[in-house]
């Protein structure tokens, strides 16, 4: 079942106006702000850096995982920011 617009944004209610009550994939990343992407970079960076540090008989395999694994939690981080704010449940400022 797919709602309209007016429909979505009666269902739920928020304590921001919603900018998008059923935004896509694409949308939500073209939504990202650059503290988000300074997010994903420094998480990413953190982790290599712990990697390289925890992995010292295999040190090049666990960097390239603990890189993976951080950079994927610093998109999901500011994935939930961007599409919190696009769905109203965070300030749009």
């Amino acid at each position: 079942m797919v709602l309209s617009t007016e429909e979505a944004s009666k269902q739920v209610s928020t304590p921001y106006p919603p900018i998008d009550p059923n935004p896509s994939f694409t949308r939500v990343l073209l939504n990202f702000k650059p503290k988000e992407y300074a997010v994903v970079v420094a998480s990413a960076a953190g982790s290599a850096f712990f990697g390289y540090l925890a992995g010292h008989p295999v040190r090049v395999p666990s960097t390239y995982c603990a890189t993976a694994i951080g950079t994927l939690g610093g998109f999901c981080y500011s994935f939930r920011a961007s599409l919190g704010r696009l769905l109203g449940f965070e300030p749009n400022n």
